[in-house]
């Protein structure tokens, strides 16, 4: 017990000098450690310790406000500890960063852990939550998708948490990816690092490659779980990933002798619950309300369904039910909890989610460059899936954030030698295993690896794509090995009742 004390002391001391180190270099840029808020401290069982960064909020303007950045520091138990830190940037776009889930990476990788809560979100203050959002949530679940009134009522929300932000002196256009690149290299240079490694899990990918983009020397390496690209708007990779994967999912029916014999004509039947759906749509009652189930809103269930991966056996269950109108509880259940401004739309609905820092990525990052012509090779394959996924409401809130576009070089893939290592799960929606060879072709040492079987993060299932995942990331500029470990994995499709 005392030598832990003396270690986690120790650390603590280095933390406090270089947060010294950090304030000598601006006044406008500093560190400081803090009392750990109460919800981190219920989550972690091993030593930590906080602290927050403050930043100019706008760094264009010296005499601007400043924002203040969550950090929490995990050291490893292991007293020989790599000296190569990795900052974990966080979940997806807008949530709070799983503490509990990440606290023993740490001890996997054998390196000093920070996980920073990016501006506008988590414990990082201003927050950017939009509760005004809340309520058109829930109150489009029992209309039909593209409802003209729930449109409307969605803007005006989006103008109310806009006015409401600006009110108390908060500027959207100060949470863009750039930005919060240079919060990155601001936390490093007051930690006092001359490199680490980076890791990021599904959209917050993209602030990684944004750092790499801006300030590649400082970064060793780093490990992208379920990564999104910067040259395709998440709103379109998801259309086109959700086409790939349902693709995926009726050739692996036909390939199985058993789903083959028991639903031969899967994608027939997959036409017919959109058809089907659309003429007639079903009210499903479900232990949170009701909600209405078309050919688009089953679409998007059944993505959110999918999001566990021990549904997926269940998927040709669940397609032939809904070509009879007969909608599964899981699929109504899903539409229900995650609302009709997530479900199918974002991977996962996280609670404490900043809406106002997704609205700025995805309208000054993403939208104002997406290619109405990419929804094309969405196509008619999948009957339902382009005209589900076109009603985003995310992408019709753009206009009511009223925020500038990004410069155009945060549209252009990211290059350089860095090595990364990019990890993918087979049935992944939002980030199609398929278009990341492609996506990642300009990254010079980059090592894709799709993981057979599952879905979002793969890394976060443990396993052997963590142990490779371990292993490369002490000598990342070799391809990782051991990746056809989880080749067995193999999907096996329930038969039903």
């Amino acid at each position: 017990m005392h030598s832990k004390r003396a270690t986690l002391i120790a650390a603590v001391i280095a933390l406090l000098t270089v947060c010294t180190l950090g304030r000598s270099e601006s006044s406008s840029r500093s560190f400081a450690i803090a009392e750990c808020p109460r919800d981190v401290e219920f989550k972690l069982l091993v030593r930590h310790s906080c602290g927050y960064l403050s930043v100019p909020e706008d760094r264009t303007r010296p005499r601007s406000g400043s924002v203040r950045l969550f950090v929490l520091m995990i050291p490893p138990p292991d007293p020989r500890s790599r000296s190569d830190p990795v900052l974990i940037l966080g979940d997806e776009i807008g949530a709070v960063p799983d503490y509990g889930k990440l606290q023993g990476e740490a001890t996997r990788l054998h390196r000093v852990i920070y996980i920073l809560d990016q501006r506008g979100t988590g414990h990082s203050r201003p927050l950017l939550s939009c509760p005004e959002l809340e309520r058109v949530s829930s109150d489009g679940l029992t209309r039909p998708a593209g409802d003209p009134s729930l449109r409307r009522e969605l803007l005006e929300a989006v103008n109310q948490c806009r006015s409401r932000l600006a009110a108390s002196g908060i500027d959207p256009s100060d949470f863009d990816l750039t930005t919060m690149a240079a919060d990155v290299e601001d936390l490093r240079r007051a930690l006092g690092l001359e490199s680490w490694n980076l890791a990021a899990y599904g959209s917050w990918s993209r602030l990684a490659l944004e750092v790499m983009r801006q300030y590649p020397d400082h970064v060793r390496a780093a490990y992208l779980d379920s990564p999104q690209f910067s040259q395709l708007d998440e709103p379109t990779e998801a259309a086109l990933g959700t086409r790939l994967v349902l693709d995926a999912l009726f050739r692996a029916c036909r390939a199985q002798a058993s789903c083959q014999a028991r639903y031969p004509g899967l994608r027939n039947q997959w036409g017919s619950a959109i058809t089907r759906l659309d003429a007639r749509p079903v009210e499903a009652q479900t232990p949170i309300g009701t909600v209405l189930v078309d050919g688009a809103s089953f679409v998007r269930g059944m993505v959110a369904v999918l999001e566990d991966d021990a549904e997926l056996p269940r998927f040709p269950e669940l397609v032939a039910s809904a070509s009879h109108r007969r909608v599964d509880i899981d699929i109504a259940t899903a539409l229900a909890s995650q609302g009709s401004l997530c479900a199918g739309y974002r991977f996962d609905c996280l609670p404490h989610f900043s809406a106002g820092v997704y609205l700025s990525v995805l309208c000054m990052d993403q939208a104002s460059f997406a290619d109405p012509a990419v929804w094309r090779e969405v196509g008619p394959r999948v009957p339902g899936v382009a005209h589900a996924l076109e009603t985003n409401p995310y992408l019709k809130s753009c206009s009511a954030w009223n925020v500038p576009r990004a410069p155009a070089t945060v549209r252009a893939a990211v290059a350089g030698s860095v090595p990364v290592l990019l990890v993918s799960g087979q049935f992944d929606p939002f980030s199609p295993p398929a278009l990341t060879p492609r996506l990642a072709r300009s990254l010079e040492t980059s090592f894709p690896i799709a993981v057979p079987g599952l879905i979002h993060n793969p890394l976060e299932k443990g396993g052997c794509q963590t142990r490779v995942r371990n292993e490369w990331l002490d000598h990342p500029s070799t391809p990782p090995s051991g990746t056809d470990c989880p080749s067995g994995r193999e999907l096996e499709f329930a038969m039903g009742p």
